[in-house]
């Protein structure tokens, strides 16, 4: 099959042949010089686009690593990039959360913001039905906030059953640089080995912090210490970080609020428990370990020097319920 080719010269087996000759005229040439011409100049401003586009580009990248390492300066009411609240269990079963932090050689060494390095994770060994616990929060802001505790199964939000509120109910207000408390208690026999305490605050409501608590069976008792009852208890109290032994007796106390105490030994008696009324009144009950932050046990207390600003471990026997 024969070709048609665009050139000057044609061999004898090409075949047909267009002969460009007629186009070389001053105005074709012309035309065609202007589309060089025309052609250059695009392929420049093309190149000047191309390149103004790579700035472009590589400035607002620098731009987004600038703004990511100053995100939080865009949120005051963080402290050393974390939210000015965190909460425990009173009891002493607490680690760090997922063992993401290393918890502290000297509880007492840690400064006044904050008690713990990071969030934690803790133990509620339960003696039944009616058993109650209490989370301590603390708000390590300049300001007051109120909190709100949401309890799930897992951290989608999903709400549960099993774990109620106390007296205290599921909301508070705590002052600038102080704790506060809030109780649960135990309405069934829990099918979900951890519950995820999700704890609010009004200073900024679109976050939150996470307190993982493992609820185990214990051994079992009919009655459940609540807040507000009377009772007769055994403590000993220990320097948490050295061990020390610093004082040991048998008082007369009110679980919950009691103001003639401090606010975390009052607290540390809820949840204790006995086998049943007669032997809550006669033989007593469990014991259980506290472990309190200096603001809720002895902070910035001269008349207590041997314990003040430090974290105090109180083991508390119920010898007796006043019914």
């Amino acid at each position: 099959m024969k070709r048609i080719w665009l050139s000057r010269n044609r061999g004898d087996e090409e075949g047909g042949w267009i002969d460009l000759t007629a186009f070389q005229t001053p105005g074709v040439m012309r035309i065609l010089d202007t589309i060089s011409i025309s052609a250059a100049v695009l392929l420049i401003l093309s190149g000047i686009w191309v390149y103004q586009g790579t700035v472009d580009f590589l400035d607002s990248f620098d731009n987004m690593n600038e703004a990511s390492e100053e995100a939080p300066a865009l949120m005051p009411n963080m402290i050393d990039g974390r939210w000015p609240w965190e909460a425990k269990l009173l009891l002493d079963t607490c680690n760090p959360l997922n063992g993401t932090w290393d918890m502290p050689e000297t509880l007492a060494d840690q400064d006044d913001i904050f008690w713990y390095p990071g969030e934690l994770e803790c133990i509620w060994p339960h003696q039944g039905i009616g058993d109650r616990a209490v989370i301590a929060i603390r708000n390590a802001a300049t300001s007051n906030q109120d909190f709100v505790v949401n309890l799930s199964t897992n951290n989608d939000g999903n709400s549960i059953e099993e774990i109620g509120f106390g007296s205290t109910g599921n909301s508070l207000t705590i002052e600038a640089n102080e704790s506060g408390l809030i109780s649960l208690v135990l309405n069934a026999e829990p099918e979900n080995e951890y519950v995820y305490a999700k704890i609010e605050s009004s200073i900024d409501p679109n976050v939150s912090i996470i307190l993982k608590i493992e609820i185990v069976s214990d051994s079992q008792s009919g009655v459940h210490i609540e807040e507000g009852q009377n009772l007769d208890v055994h403590y000993k109290v220990f320097i948490y970080d050295t061990g020390e032994l610093l004082d040991e007796g048998d008082l007369p106390v009110r679980a919950g609020e009691d103001e003639n105490y401090i606010k975390g030994f009052g607290w540390g008696q809820v949840g204790l428990d006995c086998n049943d009324l007669f032997s809550c009144r006669v033989s007593g009950g469990t014991t259980h370990t506290v472990l309190l932050p200096p603001d809720l046990a002895y902070k910035n207390r001269d008349d207590r020097p041997e314990a003040n600003n430090q974290w105090l471990q109180f083991e508390l026997t119920l010898n007796r319920l006043y019914i």
